[in-house]
């Protein structure tokens, strides 16, 4: 295709949408309040559904007999790589209200098949199935777009692309109390009770999309992205227990990577591809994905990281851990939600006054540096793990506000939750694939063979010091990104974004 071709579905930053009937209220009225609450009550879905388990981490891995606590979120980082953008291009066909209703569903079965799961292997396809909960973000980020007067839309952005609000801060205490009275369980039946209230408010009271794109969706080229990185990762994750060398781990190895490169070669010769990739030529967007996916790192790990941290108890003797039972532990679930909620809606504010979506993207950096290494100086302090944790939920709040707010402001909307949906399959293959290499690693060295305690003081600390050197690279990706923009300004204060090469 064409350089003039790509650059006609290419948007200015401010691009409004002057056909559809929704957009033409004048800024916040009782309806448009109406529509965000119920879009701030579907992105929660996600955030509880897919953090709900990590209450009950322990608890889960001694169920199934496992170490490899990896695969508890790179299972629905994979899933998200392949559904992302197939649920994208069904929304743009069919109506994002239809596929997001369609989703709510998909996250009920999925619980019910968690909970009963007989064993790991079909609790992580149960997760799996729950990772389509993750599309509502970017969907609502383009509902807002798209419903939205154009006075409300920065910071309706900002509130809703995190995915986590006032309610779902609560969410995490009120669960973690429930295990205490009942048992884990609760981390199963509590969110799938949530889901389904939810989904009948969206069904009764939410509008519909009105711009919708005609298209194909070629699901064949999802399952062998998603297959392929799935059975490359797992032998990753797996070759120090079957051996690096061992027949078995080279051969998934081989095989997973050949899935992937028939799905690239499909791709570029398929009308419509998973990625479009006349998208990765743009270097705004390749840079905001990558920048994306550090998010997704950061997350990933932190999480986890977190969660061992604050349920050990330093009375083991390894020189780290809080000793927090469920309870105390959705506190800390809870201010990471809160931290995420404000770093939204900052990030929302400051998209639109003069520093911009890509000046964000270089503060929430900023903000997980600061998040890591103080995490990583703080593993047995209280006060310092909570202020890290809240400092992880601003950075991240900021980055993922700021990051689908540019992506989708930079093409037309017929394609919007097309590249909203590339940005979340960015994010997710690149913390998957990282995250499997990087337990892989810390698991070969600092495991301690103590159920309690997982991991050795040294890995935990490696850990966040880690995340502060991948934050330390998308702060570098920012800066570039911001360079960038100030280049076109000084060329062409009014041109359009283009497509490179």
């Amino acid at each position: 295709m064409s350089n003039h071709s790509v650059g006609s579905e290419l948007a200015e930053p401010d691009h409004q949408i002057s056909d559809n009937g929704l957009a033409k209220q004048n800024g916040w009225t009782p309806q448009v309040v109406l529509w965000l609450v119920l879009l701030v009550l579907v992105t929660e879905v996600a955030a509880f559904t897919i953090s709900a388990p990590f209450l009950v981490l322990p608890d889960i891995l001694a169920r199934f007999e496992t170490d490899q606590v990896v695969w508890l979120d790179v299972s629905v980082t994979l899933a998200i790589a392949v559904l992302s953008p197939i649920l994208g291009k069904f929304a743009d066909i069919y109506g994002k209200k239809r596929v997001m209703l369609i989703i709510l569903l998909a996250v009920v079965a999925g619980i019910l098949i968690s909970w009963i799961a007989p064993n790991y292997l079909v609790f992580l396809l149960g997760r799996s199935l729950q990772a389509a909960s993750a599309a509502l973000a970017f969907m609502a980020v383009t509902m807002v777009r798209q419903i939205f007067p154009a006075k409300a839309r920065g910071i309706g952005i900002g509130v809703v692309a995190t995915g986590a609000g006032l309610i779902n801060a609560a969410v995490p205490i009120v669960t973690g109390m429930l295990v205490g009275a009942t048992d884990y369980t609760a981390v199963f039946w509590a969110p799938m009770v949530w889901a389904i209230f939810v989904g009948v408010l969206f069904l009764v009271l939410m509008p519909e999309s009105p711009i919708k794109a005609p298209g194909k969706v070629n699901v064949l080229e999802g399952l062998l992205l998603g297959v392929g990185l799935a059975v490359a990762l797992a032998a990753v994750s797996m070759g120090q227990t079957w051996g690096w060398v061992s027949a078995q781990t080279i051969c998934m190895i081989v095989g997973g990577i050949v899935l992937v490169v028939v799905w690239w070669l499909m791709s570029r010769r398929s009308a419509t591809p998973l990625i479009e990739v006349k998208y990765l030529k743009n270097p705004r967007l390749l840079l905001t994905f990558a920048i994306g996916g550090v998010a997704g790192i950061f997350g990933t790990i932190y999480y986890s990281m977190l969660t061992f941290t604050a349920t050990t108890s330093v009375e083991l003797g390894f020189g780290y851990g809080l000793g927090l039972d469920p309870a105390g532990m959705g506190i800390f679930f809870s201010a990471y939600f809160l931290g995420t909620l404000g770093g939204g809606t900052l990030g929302g504010f400051l998209a639109g006054r003069k520093i911009g979506h890509v000046g964000t993207l270089l503060i929430g950096q900023l903000v997980f540096i600061t998040c890591a290494v103080l995490s990583a100086a703080s593993t047995s302090s209280y006060s310092g793990m909570f202020l890290g944790t809240i400092l992880a939920g601003v950075g991240g709040g900021m980055t993922m506000a700021s990051m689908y707010g540019y992506v989708v402001s930079l093409v037309k909307p017929e394609v919007q939750a097309v590249v909203s949906g590339m940005a979340s399959l960015m994010l997710a293959v690149i913390s998957a694939v990282v995250a499997v290499f990087f337990y892989a690693v810390i698991n070969a060295l600092f495991l301690t063979g103590v159920p309690e305690a997982l991991y050795k003081s040294e890995g935990i600390q490696i850990a966040f010091l880690f995340l502060a050197t991948v934050a330390i690279l998308s702060t570098l990706a920012s800066i570039a990104l911001v360079r960038i923009g100030n280049k076109d300004r000084d060329a062409e204060p009014t041109a359009v974004p283009s497509v490179v090469g």
